[in-house]
């Protein structure tokens, strides 16, 4: 295409125009703005929207003030300072930069507002000493919205940076410098900063955050500070998080010196701290105060601190976890303290400490300390201390002495009073120690299922209480949901749950069974073993417990005392169950209630009250061990687990209307018990079908069995199952027998089976020859479907039951077992089958895919109520 000169013309010029308006946007230009005012030492850009050193130099025109030594490296006899300008110092035109500073050696770099900007990265900064040509500390830098990345720096005072920084604060390595200080910063990423040597002023820090908001802090490092200051410390900093910190070396813990904290905080909020490393601190490792309040603090591991490991003086609604802290000089592991009485207000509060493993220091809430809870936590050779604490709680605190067991402050839990200030609503929960200790103006406290290995020290005004495992069952041992559970005792001492709050009534779950702490913590039933008075007046505590079932069948269970051998290492595994039992009309005693279960441990050495409760009075009673009789006269007997081989417990009791036994089959060990039978179905031994029907068998057992075998009158017909399927073509009377075995022994469970010929129905009923549709059919029909589907691991599918009744129906009941192993029930609807024709009333039943309920095999049983319309 051919284009006309005056075109050609007109195009060149917009390009030259557009190419020099960029080049007067990017490249700074000298300017008279520049100056040096030789009596203060300092070079002046004012008014200069870019300029860089090069621009700076041809303005001076003077090397001894300012030059280019060699390529890229630039020496300043005096200090630079922004006055409404934007100074570039970085890699466009230099490398090095050595400044001497001002006169009075305060700054090398500065502005003193918002306006007075530095670009300032990849470069290196060193304050400089003309005379020697060495470095030395000539001055700090203060920079106001300005970029500063990629830069390190060699003997400067305090490097300050203010306002609302361009870009992320990143890649900054400091050697022999004061500090690196952000003041009023906000919405700012800090990041790979490095402090090497720092020599910051008394009180200061290695890096300082004050009056900041909304930082992002990470990968700070702190390589030593020699002088009384901090690693790390913020005051009023707010909705923050700082992580992968490692602070070393903030003077030295062999000579603790006050004020020389690896991280402090205080005064701000809503902060998130994780991730932190620190090692060796004057005196305290990790440190928030002023009521600093709404942290979190997670993951930070403390070595040799001068004073405490932790120190919260004080701090609100804060949450630490996953702590570690080792090797202090004096002082404690963690302090929680408010600091003084005078201030009733101004006290820490709650504070939750999780996961907290601590050697040699221990924990101590001491002073104004109110809503502490203390969980998870390892306390080696050291103790927990509780003075004047309020509404404070211990879950799962291990306290281990491995060294000296007469030094008290290394082996116990402690709960007292200072300056006559009372100790009040201290609950210790699933908690060990070498000695408890409770003394003083103590209110109330609360240790439930607590282990020591002493008896108590000053042991007054207290109670212990311990799980109570209790299971309901039917006379054919099948579970009863929904029994109320309500435990009695002379001293009135109320039964709490497994938070240590009093409670009157508990429940049965599915199985049966008041919850254990780990499902339902507050529907999990605790009693107290004994109760001291304020006058050290011990009180052991007799308990009898009341069951009532959904339809108001009531049994009675006295003389339960629940004592040391109820403790459990772990909560969630009972060590003495009470079975109780609703007992049939039948004639003759009945046997209502058996402690403890096959299922507790039985360790060698360990000592096991066994008891039987009765529903009448029995004239004989004898308790047999291994065969052998030990015991006759009574309801219970102790007996101490004599080795770890197997043995047989018996109890045979009578009168005049008949006899009871139970009988317990103990597997000693390592807390091993043999294989029990938990359910089975059908739930009676005797069964009656009729020739063509079919009956499902299985049987469901506390441990996984590792042979398993069904029988048919002696014949093998299953193996290797949980379940099995028989039809019945012929009329007769057969045994089918399971038996189940794994290395800790063997189960079995029988059934007598009579099968008869269908009575032929009379002429005119249903089914009989000659019915009319109306009143004919063999049965209802029952369909699943689809009956056959294949689908993939995760996928949802839908089941439909259908029932095509062959008669009027008013309601349905059914039961279905499905494979929780390969699949679980999401839920329940409601078909048709009766609500096409009135107002129903519908029960989904209860799906408990993780075994609660009646279980068949690694099945479970969905126990539909009757509907009614």
């Amino acid at each position: 295409m051919h284009i006309s000169t005056k075109q050609n013309f007109y195009q060149n010029i917009t390009s030259s125009i557009l190419i020099f308006i960029l080049l007067l946007i990017i490249i700074p230009t000298a300017s008279a703005g520049v100056s040096y005012l030789d009596t203060l030492g300092i070079i002046v850009i004012e008014d200069e929207p870019g300029i860089n050193l090069t621009q700076i130099s041809a303005a001076i025109s003077d090397d001894a003030i300012i030059n280019e030594t060699s390529p890229g490296i630039w020496f300043i006899d005096g200090a630079i300072y922004s006055d409404d300008s934007t100074v570039f110092l970085n890699n466009t035109d230099a490398s090095e930069i050595r400044l001497t500073g001002n006169r009075d050696q305060t700054r090398i770099i500065y502005g003193w507002d918002a306006s007075d900007v530095f670009m300032i990265h990849d470069v290196h900064i060193t304050g400089w000493n003309c005379s020697s040509n060495t470095p030395e500390t000539r001055g700090g830098l203060r920079l106001h919205n300005s970029e500063f990345h990629d830069v390190t720096l060699y003997n400067t005072t305090a490097i300050q940076i203010f306002g609302n920084p361009i870009g992320d604060i990143s890649d900054i390595t400091t050697n022999y410098t004061r500090n690196v200080w952000f003041d009023g910063v906000s919405d700012t990423i800090v990041r790979d900063v490095i402090v090497n040597n720092g020599i910051p002023s008394v009180g200061s820090s290695g890096i300082t955050f004050e009056n900041c908001d909304n930082i992002t802090g990470y990968n700070l490092t702190i390589n030593r500070v020699y002088t009384a200051a901090n690693g790390i410390f913020g005051e009023n900093v707010t909705n923050s998080e700082f992580y992968n910190l490692d602070i070393n070396n903030i003077r030295d813990s062999a000579d603790p010196t006050t004020g020389t904290l690896g991280l402090s905080f205080t005064e701000g909020g809503h902060n998130y701290f994780h991730d932190i490393q620190i090692n060796n601190t004057g005196w305290s490792g990790f440190g928030l105060s002023g009521n600093e309040n709404f942290d979190r603090v997670e993951n930070v591991t403390i070595r040799h601190h001068g004073h405490n490991g932790v120190d919260l003086h004080p701090a609100s609604n804060l949450l630490m976890s996953n702590i570690h802290i080792y090797d202090h000089v004096i002082g404690n592991d963690v302090l929680i303290t408010g600091g003084t009485y005078g201030n009733p207000t101004g006290g820490a509060r709650n504070v939750t400490l999780d996961h907290i493993y601590s050697t040699g220091g221990g924990i101590v809430a001491a002073i104004n300390v109110s809503g502490l809870t203390i969980t998870n936590s390892n306390i080696v050779d050291a103790g927990v201390g509780l003075g004047d604490t309020i509404n404070t709680t211990l879950i799962n605190v291990t306290v281990t002495n491995t060294t000296v067991l007469d030094d008290l402050n290394k082996n116990t839990i402690s709960i007292y009073n200072l300056f006559g200030l009372p100790n009040v609503n201290t609950k210790i929960i699933d908690s060990s120690c070498y000695r408890l200790n409770s003394q003083g103006a103590v209110i109330d406290p609360v240790w439930l299922n607590v282990d020591y290995d002493i008896n108590l020290y000053y042991n007054n005004n207290l109670s212990l209480y311990y799980y109570s495992d209790i299971i309901v069952q039917n006379n054919l041992r099948t579970p009863i949901s929904n029994a109320e559970v309500i435990f009695d005792n002379d001293e009135e001492v109320s039964s709490v749950n497994a938070h240590t709050d009093n409670v009157a009534s508990f429940y049965t779950n599915g199985m049966g069974r008041v919850p254990l702490p780990d499902s339902e913590r507050t529907g999990s039933a605790a009693i107290c073993g004994y109760h001291v008075d304020v006058d050290g007046t011990k009180h052991n505590l007799d308990h009898t417990a009341t069951i009532t079932t959904p339809d108001n069948q009531i049994i009675t269970l006295p003389n339960i005392t629940p004592d040391s051998t109820w403790y459990r290492a772990d909560p969630n595994t009972p060590t003495y169950t009470i079975t109780a039992i609703i007992p049939d009309s039948s004639t003759g005693p009945h046997i209502t209630g058996f402690a403890p279960s096959e299922n507790n441990p039985f360790n060698m050495a360990d000592s096991k009250k066994f008891q039987v409760w009765t529903d009448e009075d029995l004239t004989t009673m004898e308790w047999y061990v291994d065969n052998e009789l030990v015991s006759t006269g009574a309801l219970e007997y102790t007996w101490v687990v004599p080795d770890e081989d197997g043995h047989t417990i018996q109890f045979e009791g009578s009168n005049a209307n008949g006899a009871v036994s139970q009988n317990w089959a103990i597997n000693g060990g390592s807390g091993s018990v043999m294989p029990h039978i938990n359910a089975f179905l059908p739930a009676g031994s005797s069964l009656a079908p009729n020739v063509g029907d079919s009956t499902s068998f299985s049987v469901t057992t506390d441990q996984e069995l590792t042979s398993m075998t069904w029988t048919q009158d002696g014949t093998e017909i299953a193996s290797g199952t949980m379940e099995t399927m028989v039809n019945w073509d012929t009329a007769g009377s057969y045994n089918i027998g399971f038996a189940g075995s794994n290395d800790n022994g063997s189960v079995s469970q029988a059934w007598t089976v009579t099968v008869t010929e269908a009575e032929e129905a009379a002429p005119g009923a249903p089914g009989a020859p000659g019915a009319t549709p109306q009143d004919a059919g063999d049965a209802s029909v029952i369909t699943i479907t689809p009956s056959t589907l294949t689908v993939v691991p995760g996928e949802t599918f839908t089941a439909d039951v259908s029932i095509d009744p062959e008669v009027p129906m008013t309601g349905a009941q059914f039961d279905l077992i499905f494979g929780s192993s390969s699949m679980n029930v999401n839920g329940i609807v409601e078909g048709s089958l009766f609500s096409q024709t009135g107002t129903t009333m519908f029960s989904a039943g209860t799906i408990d895919n993780d075994a609660v309920g009646i279980i068949i095999s690694n099945k479970i049983k969905i126990k539909m109520e009757e509907v009614i319309f």
